[in-house]
């Protein structure tokens, strides 16, 4: 009779503590998605005032000489930012093209090893980009590139 209460006290504990686990980590899990996300950023004098954050990314730049990463930026999201770094023995040249225009935002180049933290209102783009379709192209030379990107965009420069 002992070991039946006994095995009974431990099922139950083991289904309680399985009951607690589950419900905590579903409270705390967090789905990512391109659908704007709102913030609030406090005035002075007391009151809120809303801004957007469009989206954060990161993506990888392996492969050949030549990789283009794409992305859009959707209207009223036009302020970026883009840390990109070079993870390769060689320097890559990066260049970012508005599609539906053609405009070319920037062309740098990053060292081995090293990274580049470009935000547009901080190279002459105060306004924000345009919106539409963009390319991102990693350019290697001769050189296989090997890089990551992380792009945030959003709606007020006080995002970043």
């Amino acid at each position: 009779m002992e070991k039946k209460v006994a095995l009974s006290v431990i099922l139950s504990l083991a289904l309680a503590t399985t009951a607690m686990t589950a419900l905590a980590s579903s409270s705390t899990h967090q789905e990512s998605s391109d659908q704007p996300v709102e913030a609030s950023d406090t005035k002075e004098d007391g009151g809120i005032t809303p801004f957007n954050v469009d989206k954060t990314w990161n993506a990888k730049a392996i492969g050949g000489a030549n990789v283009p990463q794409y992305f859009s930026v959707n209207a009223g999201y036009g302020h970026l930012k883009l840390f990109m770094k070079n993870y390769s023995s060689n320097s890559v040249t990066v260049n970012l093209t508005h599609l539906d225009s053609t405009l070319v935002y920037f062309t740098k180049t990053i060292p081995a090893g090293g990274s580049l933290d470009w935000k547009d209102f901080d190279e002459g783009y105060p306004q924000g980009m345009r919106g539409g379709n963009y390319v991102l192209q990693w350019i290697g030379g001769s050189y296989n590139v090997n890089g990551e990107t992380f792009g945030k965009l959003a709606s007020s420069t006080s995002d970043f």
